[in-house]
């Protein structure tokens, strides 16, 4: 799946609008687990020579799930902070509504993003 259509999956989901400011149309995505938290938990379980081998949980790198829209600026914005540091809590609840309605798990919930990592690999909603 190209990024055009899971772009275009995602504003039916959550709607046309980014969802960090709410004032301008989503035109790219960000990751709810950051991609080097997931490439990091891929590569560690590959290797073989771990004393003390403990797997990590694992997802794609474009699960539905773990996507969410956003425009331009709000995507340099999460850049350096994870999606608890750039959303308020009634941010995140507006979301939370819209991921229940289609059977993903909660953000706040989970409350950080290493058990929020462990709730999308056991999801196993896969694109």
């Amino acid at each position: 799946m190209n990024k055009a259509n899971l772009l275009s999956e995602l504003q039916s989901i959550y709607g046309a609008k980014c969802q960090v400011c709410n004032g301008e149309t989503a035109n790219t995505f960000i990751h709810l687990v950051p991609l080097k938290v997931v490439r990091y938990a891929r590569n560690l379980n590959k290797r073989k020579n771990r004393q003390y081998k403990r797997k990590l949980p694992e997802i794609p790198n474009y699960q539905i799930n773990n996507l969410l829209p956003v425009c331009a600026q709000c995507q340099v914005k999460q850049f350096n902070l994870d999606i608890y540091q750039l959303l308020s809590l009634q941010q995140l609840k507006i979301i939370d509504n819209q991921r229940q309605k289609h059977g993903y798990p909660e953000l706040l919930t989970a409350g950080n993003v290493r058990r929020l990592h462990k709730l999308l690999a056991n999801r196993n909603n896969y694109i």
